[in-house]
C-alpha cells in the first residue's frame, strides 16, 4: 500500500506525535531488510514540514536527549566519520552500522559534506554559491552516492539514510528540504531533524536570511514492529502534547561559521580528556550555553556529578536547563537504586 502523506506542525514533538500517531494506525506492514524475521511498519512518500526549525528540541522525558543530538549535529560538520568520536555520544552506534576500517563508519556524512579537498566541500560551496547568487535551485549537497549502491550490493556495507539537502531563498528566507531513502522514526527522526535544522540556521544565519521551513521527504518513514519499539511509542504518546514555547532553540547569532568552528575545538578537547573551563572562553551566550552542554556530557561521563550539578547552573538559557534537570534527576535515582 502507498501512504502518501503530508505532515505539518510548529514544533518537533508536535510533528512527532502526528507522525506516530499515523503509522501506528495506518502503516503497513513489511519484511525489514535488515533481517528476514523482523518486520518493519511504514508508510511510503512521507512529507514533514517543520514551520518554526528552532522548535527542534523535544521536551518528552523519553525523546529528550541534547547530548546525544548535538554530538550527532557536531560530527557531522566536523568532517568526521571516526567512530570514536559518535561513540563518545552514542555508545551503541558502532552495533548498527558497518566500518571496513574498524575506524570509520562507512556510512558517515561528514567525509561526505566536506570532501577530499577543500574544493570539494559541499557545505562551504552552497554558501558561497547562494551568496553570488540567492535565486539559485543549485545548492545541493549530495549524501548518497552511485559507489554506495555498489558497495552495498557487493559487501553489504552501511550506505546512508539521506540522499541530499537542497537549500533555496525566497522572501528573504532560506528554506531547506531534506531527501531520504529511509527514516526510522523512534531514534533516527527526531536526532535528523534537530541536526538538519541546525545546518539549515547555520547556512541562514551566515547568509543573513530568515528561518523558512524545514522540509523533510522520506521514501520509507518506519519503525521496526517489536514490543520494545511499540513501547517506547506508546510511552511517548501517553506524555501527551508538550508546551511548544519549552522546546524553542534561542536564535543563533550572526556569523555563525568563525564561532561554530571554536566550538568544534571545544568539543575535540573535551572529548579527548581536557577539563576546560568554559567561563574563560570569549564565546557569544548561545555558542557558551552549549558548550556548557558539552561540558555537562564531559562530567557525567567523568562520573563528576557534583561539578555536573554545579556546571548546569551556568546556562543562560533556561531550556538547557530543563534538560540537565532531567538527567541529574535520573542520575539521583539510580543512585538510590
Amino acid at each position: 500500500m502507498i501512504n502518501h502523506r503530508l505532515i505539518s506542525s510548529d514544533t518537533i514533538d508536535d510533528l512527532l506525535n502526528s507522525v506516530y500517531r499515523i503509522i501506528q494506525e495506518k502503516g503497513s506492514e513489511v519484511p525489514a531488510s535488515r533481517g528476514k524475521k523482523q518486520i518493519i511498519k511504514e508508510i511510503i512518500d512521507a512529507k514533514l514540514i517543520l514551520t518554526n526549525p528552532r522548535a527542534r528540541l523535544s521536551i518528552s522525558e523519553s525523546r529528550s536527549t541534547p547530548f546525544s543530538a548535538f554530538g550527532e549535529f557536531l560530527w557531522y560538520l566536523s568532517g568526521s566519520g571516526g567512530l570514536d568520536f559518535i561513540e563518545y555520544y552514542i555508545p551503541e552506534y558502532r552495533k548498527h552500522v558497518t566500518s571496513k576500517d574498524k575506524l570509520t563508519a562507512d556510512d558517515s556524512y561528514g567525509p561526505r559534506f566536506k570532501g577530499i579537498t577543500e574544493h570539494q566541500n559541499q557545505f562551504k560551496n552552497v554558501i558561497e554559491l547562494l551568496k553570488r547568487r540567492r535565486d539559485s535551485k543549485k545548492a545541493v549537497i549530495q549524501i548518497y552516492d552511485k559507489i554506495d549502491l555498489v558497495d552495498h550490493l557487493k559487501d553489504n556495507v552501511s550506505t546512508p539514510c539521506t540522499l541530499s539537502f537542497q537549500f533555496l531563498v525566497r522572501e528573504e528566507k532560506l528554506i531547506m528540504i531534506t531527501n531520504m531513502r529511509s527514516n526510522d522514526i523512534v531514534y533516527g527522526l527526531p536526532h535528523d531533524i534537530f541536526a538538519f535544522t541546525m545546518i539549515q540556521e547555520l547556512v541562514a544565519r551566515e547568509l543573513g536570511y530568515k528561518l523558512g521551513d524545514y522540509v523533510h521527504n522520506v521514501g520509507s518513514l518506519h519503525y521496526y514492529a517489536e514490543d520494545k519499539f511499540e513501547k517506547n511509542l506508546s510511552d511517548y504518546l501517553d506524555e501527551g502534547y508538550q508546551a511548544p514555547e519549552d522546546c524553542i532553540m534561542p536564535r543563533m547569532t550572526k556569523d555563525p561559521i568563525a564561532k561554530f568552528n571554536e566550538l568544534l575545538l571545544v568539543e575535540e578537547g573535551l572529548r579527548k580528556g581536557f577539563d576546560i573551563d568554559i567561563k574563560e572562553l570569549k564565546l557569544d551566550d548561545y555558542w557558551q550555553d552549549i558548550a556548557i552542554l558539552l561540558k555537562c556530557h564531559y562530567l557525567i561521563k567523568n562520573k563528576m556529578i557534583d561539578r555536573f550539578l554545579d556546571e548546569k547552573e551556568k546556562f543562560v538559557n533556561k531550556i538547557y536547563m530543563d534538560y540537565t534537570d532531567k538527567r541529574s534527576r535520573s542520575i539521583t535515582n539510580a543512585n538510590r537504586e
